[in-house]
Parts: C-alpha cells; structure tokens; sequence
C-alpha cells in the first residue's frame, strides 16, 4: 500500500514511480484509508522517509506522518523511519525543537482534481 500523500501527492508520484520501477508490487489508496488497511490486517509494517532526525532519535517527517505512527502503534502494525544519514542533525536535541513543515492554503490546490 501507498497512501497518496497529500497535499503534494508525493506518494501518488513518487513513492509509486520508485515501487514501479524497482518492479514491487503497490496499491495506491487515499490517505484516510490507512487505518482501515490497518485494522483489517492489510499492513504488514509501515515505512516512512523523515525530513530531519534530531540528537536525541526524535525524527519528523511531513505533518501526516505522526498519524500513520499512532494508528500503526494502535494496530500492532511495526512502524520503520527510513533516512539517509544526512537528515541527521546533532544540533538538534529534539525533536520539540524541528520545524514541521506547514503547506500555504493555496498550496493544496492540485491541478488533476480541477476540472
């Protein structure tokens, strides 16, 4: 499963172009779909990127990712944060002190749902 990961829909572009080419197998589903898939045992895990990974282990990603974490921890579904060694910022004690990255209203607009 990929959720489309709004506003930008970086899932529904990205995530699955990668998942296509590497050849693995993915269903695309809207993002409030995933405790569904969760709670029906759709999930086997959960595995998120993160913009930033504080001193202390504290990572943040975008502002939909804490909710994946709570529903996952709600289901038993294992919850990975995969990042490259460069988001890791040491001076950076937690994660209290990481600014979320927050989209303007008008950047929700996406021009495949214009008609």
């Amino acid at each position: 499963w990929v959720d489309e990961t709004r506003p930008r829909l970086q899932g529904a572009r990205l995530t699955a172009w990668e998942l296509k080419n590497w050849g693995v197998p993915f269903k695309l589903m809207p993002d409030g779909a995933s405790g569904l898939v969760m709670q029906r045992g759709q999930a086997d895990a959960i595995f998120v990127g993160a913009d930033r990974v504080a001193a202390n282990g504290d990572t943040a990603n975008k502002v939909g990712t804490y909710n994946l974490a709570a529903v996952a921890h709600d289901n038993g579904v294992p919850f990975y944060v995969c990042a490259p060694l460069s988001t890791i910022d040491l001076s950076t004690a937690s994660g209290n002190d990481i600014t979320i990255e927050v989209y303007r209203a008008h950047s929700h607009e996406c021009p495949i749902w214009q008609f």
